[in-house]
């Protein structure tokens, strides 16, 4: 029987970080990995975030996140909200520039290559990291379009041969 920790990561993973605010309206992110879009009409995307951290718990007290693509030359930062609670220090989070979306007032990184404003839909209670079932609302472009938008961003593939998510 094959290895199902191998199998699992043959799974492509982009390197995403979902903003919220938790309900004193302090800015919380954390690194997600599992993000899929579920549905074109509504639009619909699928995070899966681990319960019981902050930003899981900042999500589930407003219903509303943000979801941040990363850019490829975005690898050295892309773990800044892995295992570790954002910092916010003046305009930034663990050092990533932000500023206040102006339809919802979730924090949005500057060097982010696109975000997507969510609203909760639902929430599958089930297991270490809890799918959360959003609805796009608004949406951000942060670079010139290119031939294919799901090359601009960043995957975990291109950063090295021993970094791997899931399994």
């Amino acid at each position: 029987m094959p290895d199902q920790r191998f199998v699992l990561r043959m799974i492509p993973y982009g390197a995403h970080v979902v903003t919220a605010l938790d309900g004193a309206g302090a800015p919380v992110a954390a690194t997600a990995h599992w993000v899929t879009q579920t549905s074109f009409q509504p639009a619909l995307v699928m995070v899966a975030l681990p319960s019981g951290g902050l930003a899981y718990d900042a999500v589930r007290a407003t219903s509303r996140f943000a979801l941040h693509m990363l850019g490829k030359e975005d690898a050295g930062e892309a773990f800044a909200f892995q295992t570790r609670p954002a910092v916010l220090e003046g305009d930034t989070l663990s050092g990533w520039g932000f500023s206040p979306s102006r339809h919802s007032g979730l924090p949005l990184l500057h060097d982010a290559v696109g975000v997507l404003e969510c609203r909760v839909r639902a929430v599958i209670e089930f297991g270490d990291h809890h799918p959360v079932i959003a609805e796009v609302a608004h949406t951000h472009l942060r670079l010139p379009q290119q031939d294919r938008p799901d090359q601009m961003m960043l995957h975990l593939a291109d950063m090295g041969r021993t970094i791997f998510y899931g399994g």
